[in-house]
């Protein structure tokens, strides 16, 4: 592809539209065999599935969280497609086929309508194998949604030791800690920005699982190992802290009546990823209003108590998901909302002292 390639984008699809009629091959079909025969290719990693699940325990007296329209997800097949003169771009990942359409269902953004990339910059050439791995510094969409694609492309052998770059976004200092953790080699590693884009000889990208499922948790935990026991408070609070959306308006005197019932208030934004992980694997209590600090839960031992504090029905019930995987015992109570934007998902939120208290009790009992 010449340097003076221009990226014009040509619409917008879907990674089942573009790969219509090109069989789903088993993962054990290594991605070094027919791959190389063809311009597209894909594999499925995991079929599709239906999980069901039980309404959360709670003091509310209805389902005040909107949980009965979650209680059954679907999950859609998990694949690793393989694109010669694929095209990737950092305005949310996203991963543009041989004829300029972006594959709409593998960009890291919700719903919506889709947008142009920036094109600010010339592209960069990879005339080798290049993988896409991260796109989101957000703590929860990095660590529950990109780092399983890991594992999805090494099903079929698409392994980082053996491509010539490995697409992730700017990097957190958790983030780096997380890809050395993973064993990524730091020559592979492309850093590209929101108006960066790349051309590659042959570009292998994953689906991306939205819906947390069984696999990605698993994988994750045998990715980090277990969590070694460590003298920290066995009962946690998680700051909000001095974040743009979603603020506890009145955490100062939340942290303060927590402290007086035994229940240690703690700001996951300041510690390493190690860190992290030892103050949730040795929690027995955790109380938090939903944030991606929760993303940690996959560290959580099976039975761990959790509390979950919402601004009100519209934010997404994920760690729902979670908890269940981790057999933890899952409570939540909606709080105060004070609206904040268009989005009810980012409304910040006030915690009545009276209503903490009686969910406390519940799940303290």
């Amino acid at each position: 592809m010449p340097c003076d390639f221009v990226l014009g984008i040509k619409g917008a699809t879907t990674s089942d539209a573009a790969f219509s009629g090109k069989a789903a091959f088993l993962a054990r079909q290594r991605a070094t065999r027919a791959a190389g025969r063809q311009s597209m290719f894909r594999w499925m990693i995991y079929p599709a599935q239906t999980d069901h699940l039980a309404l959360p325990q709670t003091i509310e007296s209805d389902d005040a969280g909107g949980f009965a329209e979650w209680k059954t997800v679907h999950r859609p097949a998990m694949y690793v497609y393989c694109i010669a003169k694929g095209l990737y771009h950092g305005d949310r990942g996203a991963v543009i086929d041989s004829q300029q359409r972006v594959l709409s269902d593998l960009l890291d953004a919700p719903p919506g309508p889709l947008h142009e990339p920036l094109i600010k910059t010339k592209p960069s050439l990879c005339s080798g194998n290049a993988m896409v791995l991260s796109s989101s510094r957000n703590h929860f969409h990095w660590l529950i949604k990109m780092l399983p694609r890991l594992h999805l492309l090494e099903q079929v052998g698409v392994l980082p030791a053996r491509v010539d770059a490995v697409f992730i976004n700017d990097p957190t200092a958790a983030q780096a800690e997380g890809y050395a953790r993973a064993r990524l080699a730091g020559r592979s590693l492309r850093i590209v920005g929101s108006r960066d884009f790349w051309c590659c000889s042959r570009l292998y990208v994953s689906s991306i699982p939205h819906d947390i499922p069984m696999w990605a948790v698993t994988f994750l935990r045998q990715l980090f190992g277990p969590v070694p026991p460590a003298n920290n408070a066995r009962a946690v609070y998680l700051m909000r802290g001095a974040t743009t959306k979603r603020r506890v308006q009145n955490e100062s005197d939340i942290c303060e009546h927590l402290t007086k019932r035994g229940i240690t208030p703690i700001n996951l934004g300041h510690r390493s990823l190690v860190e992290q992980m030892h103050v949730i694997g040795n929690a027995d209590v955790i109380v938090a209003p939903h944030g991606s600090a929760l993303a940690n839960l996959v560290f959580a031992r099976e039975g761990t108590r959790l509390l979950e504090i919402f601004a009100n029905p519209g934010n997404q019930k994920c760690y729902w998901m979670l908890a269940r995987h981790r057999r933890l015992s899952y409570h939540y109570f909606v709080a105060d909302a004070v609206p904040k934007g268009e989005n009810p998902n980012e409304f910040d939120m006030v915690i009545p002292e009276n209503k903490l208290d009686r969910a406390l009790d519940l799940l303290l009992r």
